[in-house]
């Protein structure tokens, strides 16, 4: 008996869920986020609410870009469109693995390349060649050494431990400010 109470009260309270999740009428949009979606329209009523408001989220946060973000966007999407599907597939993938480290670990890789592409072209051929060469049991083993050396350079005192760490992310996210157009594409894309 408690069994069909049990789900006769969880069949309910799904109605009840769904009910209360209601589709978004393309009129309650706002010129501004119809312009943005204009090619969904058409389709707009068929979409369940869930995709509906997601699309809605992406069209106020383009509609909060500069003009100078949005181009920049749509270069990278149409980068994103001209590669392979490989290729596309593995650099979605790293994308998706840096947004999941933790911040020091991203400040520290963002250093690393700004590191690597002031070096003179050259050098940056003659590295790429050496890391080409290396096998991926070598290339493992280097991402492995490289990690502890940085961590036992902050344990050592070379960053002046947690503190200078912090002082450390807060200079670079100044001047990843000052880098406006990569900010708010790192942004635009977190959300």
């Amino acid at each position: 008996m408690n069994k069909i109470v049990l789900m006769i009260v969880l069949l309910s309270s799904v109605d009840v869920f769904a009910e209360s999740i209601s589709t978004i009428p393309w009129s309650a949009l706002e010129l501004s986020e119809q312009e943005i979606l204009r090619k969904a329209e058409s389709d707009w009523d068929n979409y369940p609410p869930a995709r509906q408001q997601k699309l809605l989220n992406g069209a106020r946060k383009w509609g909060a870009l500069s003009p100078e973000n949005r181009q920049l966007m749509r270069r990278n999407q149409q980068y994103l469109k001209r590669l392979n599907p490989q290729r596309r597939q593995r650099l979605l993938n790293r994308m998706k693995r840096f947004r999941a480290l933790p911040d020091v670990e991203k400040i520290r890789l963002r250093d690393t390349f700004r590191k690597f592409k002031r070096l003179p072209v050259q050098k940056r051929r003659q590295l790429r060649e050496q890391w080409k060469k290396k096998s991926p049991a070598e290339r493992r083993k280097f991402r492995r050494d490289s990690i502890q050396r940085n961590r036992s350079k902050s344990r050592n005192g070379a960053s002046n431990g947690a503190a200078g760490e912090r002082q450390r992310i807060i200079h670079n996210r100044r001047k990843q400010r000052a880098d406006g157009g990569r900010k708010a594409h790192r942004e635009y894309r977190r959300n």
